[in-house]
């Protein structure tokens, strides 16, 4: 696991040099999506049991007017050659395209779909969909409420100032495709196990959490698989859940849940109250079929999945938006001992 200051150093970069989108909150809607791992429809493919959630999903988000955001991993192509996810999912890109129609979609390229960090090489492969697109390492949303900025939300996919899937990503890909690939295919083990290192994804979660403390700014990616809410993840809230419930019963509900949680979920281990900057989307290539996503509107920033079985959307939790870009402020004015918060966790 690559030490914070380089990931921090790497996500600093990349913020630099980001694409930037302007977002109303009166008016604006997006919905971002990661993750998706498309292969070529063999028992290596992650993508092919969410393919119909994802498209109901998209035929919604489109009838409402939406913009779609798609950060990172979209493509598998350490274990696929490029044609293969794209003639494939045809159809899938195609409801893709209407969303860049209408001016309201943009791209960010992950370790697994790193291929896109070549403009001429995304043009090439998207010549006759995405057109008058490419493909980003980072987007930053401007925020406005009425003409008066906001603040920031900053998008990535998660992987920067990593070895394995950064800096040694040739390595990496031609392992996956010649061997974990073939393992696949026999197997059926699907390649969202690797995503379930917990002790991996825990130092990961937390990097992320201490950069957006560090610059006190609303970070979004995917990478981790694993859907995070104001800096907490499913665990998280639950562990806090159980700490405030004092009825017997509910306690001991909880507890059975926290039992089952630890085996394939983690927390965000951080020094004090955590402030509520992080986000992670999930992603599109549960083994069950559903899906996470996370939608910024009117409404505030929502994190919502999407049931294989019913192809309809459940909000996992909301929050407002101006109160994101509160919380810093409450924050340090915390650390300088002038106020005290009791929500930051």
């Amino acid at each position: 696991m690559p030490s914070e200051e380089r990931i921090h150093h790497s996500i600093d970069r990349a913020y630099k040099k980001a694409k930037r989108v302007n977002f109303d909150i009166n008016i604006d809607k997006w919905i971002l999506f990661s993750d998706h791992h498309r292969g070529s429809g063999d028992e290596a493919d992650d993508f092919k049991q969410c393919k119909s959630t994802y498209e109901a999903a998209l035929k919604h988000y489109y009838d409402l007017d939406y913009g779609l955001g798609l950060l990172g991993d979209v493509e598998e192509l350490w274990e696929n050659k490029i044609q293969a996810p794209l003639k494939l999912y045809e159809d899938t890109i195609k409801l893709e395209e209407l969303f860049n129609q209408s001016t309201r979609f943009f791209r960010i390229w992950g370790n697994h779909d790193d291929f896109w960090r070549e403009k001429i090489v995304f043009r090439h492969f998207f010549k006759d969909s995405y057109q008058n697109i490419q493909c980003h390492e980072s987007v930053v949303i401007d925020c406005f409420r009425d003409g008066a900025f906001l603040g920031e939300i900053v998008l990535i996919h998660g992987h920067q100032g990593s070895w394995f899937s950064e800096k040694l990503v040739t390595i990496s890909r031609f392992f996956v495709r010649y061997g974990w690939r073939n393992f696949q295919r026999i197997t059926g083990v699907k390649l969202t196990s690797a995503s379930k290192d917990l002790k991996l994804k825990s130092k990961t979660d937390h990097a992320m959490y201490s950069w957006s403390e560090k610059n006190q700014k609303v970070l979004i990616c995917g990478h981790t698989h694993q859907p995070v809410f104001m800096s907490g993840t499913h665990l998280d809230h639950l562990i806090h859940e159980l700490h405030i419930e004092s009825y017997d019963e509910k306690k001991k509900d909880l507890e059975m849940q926290l039992v089952k949680l630890q085996k394939n979920r983690t927390h965000i281990h951080a020094p004090g109250d955590r402030i509520p900057l992080y986000f992670n989307t999930g992603c599109c290539s549960y083994a069950d079929g559903d899906i996470t996503g996370i939608e910024l509107s009117s409404k505030g920033l929502s994190l919502v999945k999407w049931s294989k079985s019913t192809y309809q959307k459940s909000v996992l939790n909301k929050v407002v938006l101006e109160h994101l870009f509160d919380k810093p402020h409450i924050h340090k004015n915390k650390r300088e001992g002038t106020e005290e918060d009791d929500s930051c966790d």
